[in-house]
């Protein structure tokens, strides 16, 4: 008779089932970037003194993708979910939780008295290891109060990345000629080209107008850099999505292997 898998099996069946959604989500986001989905066009203002930006919108982001998304997210929330429960059924006690869940709370406050109502029958040194990974929001497991939140979105609507957003552009000409004085040394020959400088905040593109530059600031080109990023929920809005998902699946199979060393599985 076969031997049944083990439960360390069976969790890393679920990160690998993450992962090959993931290595799809990435072929299809490198697909459609490299689709053309927008453009930026310049033209010249009525005093003819400033150059305008345009963004034009061409396609929409496939709903294909959100889908993924979800799928990653499901199977990594749900690896820490049957760990959870694989760590309450290993201690034989009366008292338990009714509703197992790996803790992932708001707040270190939340999570203190929120935890027990989920792990309730846990071995003491399975508590203090999962109190050592601070599972909530502000904590060292950030990445999976980020989990928790968009896993939740996903739970009532598709998570759907917000588009472009940019996050650099070209130097302006006043910009690119100061540093490369002050970095002459440094940059003999000028900035390389493609060196560009990081742009504040959220910029999500949209149809209309992106930058209005003084004329006399262009430099030989103008170039923007951007990535798709989330627009929600708040605690990854503006963060690129693949960077992002792959750090919640370290985060978990983090917390898998920490679980591992220990014995517990």
């Amino acid at each position: 008779m076969p031997t049944p898998p083990t439960i360390l099996e069976r969790l890393n069946k679920k990160i690998e089932r993450a992962e090959k959604h993931l290595i799809d989500l990435d072929e299809m986001v490198q697909e459609f970037i490299a689709s053309s989905p927008y453009e930026i066009v310049a033209y010249n203002d009525t005093d003819n003194l400033h150059k305008v930006f345009k963004v034009n919108i061409l396609k929409n982001f496939p709903l294909d993708m959100s889908v993924i998304i979800g799928d990653v997210l499901q199977n990594l929330r749900s690896t820490l979910d049957h760990l959870a429960y694989h760590l309450v059924s290993i201690k034989p006690l009366e008292k338990r939780a009714t509703r197992i869940y790996f803790p992932i709370c708001d707040s270190a406050a939340r999570y203190e008295t929120e935890k027990m109502g989920k792990i309730l029958g846990m071995e003491k040194l399975a508590i203090e290891a999962i109190d050592a990974i601070q599972p909530y929001k502000g904590g060292n497991g950030q990445a999976l109060w980020n989990l928790q939140t968009m896993n939740n979105m996903d739970k009532h609507s598709l998570l759907i990345p917000a588009w472009m957003s940019v996050i650099g552009r070209s130097f302006f000409r006043s910009e690119r000629v100061a540093i490369e004085i002050a970095l002459k040394e440094t940059f003999p020959a000028g900035l390389p080209h493609g060196v560009m400088v990081a742009t504040p905040g959220i910029n999500f593109l949209e149809d209309g107008d992106l930058m209005t530059l003084p004329i006399s600031e262009l430099d030989n080109y103008m170039d923007f850099r951007v990535h798709i990023a989330f627009e929600n929920p708040l605690d990854v809005r503006g963060k690129e999505v693949m960077a992002t998902l792959y750090e919640i699946r370290e985060a978990v199979r983090r917390t898998v292997t920490i679980f591992n060393d220990k014995g517990f599985l």
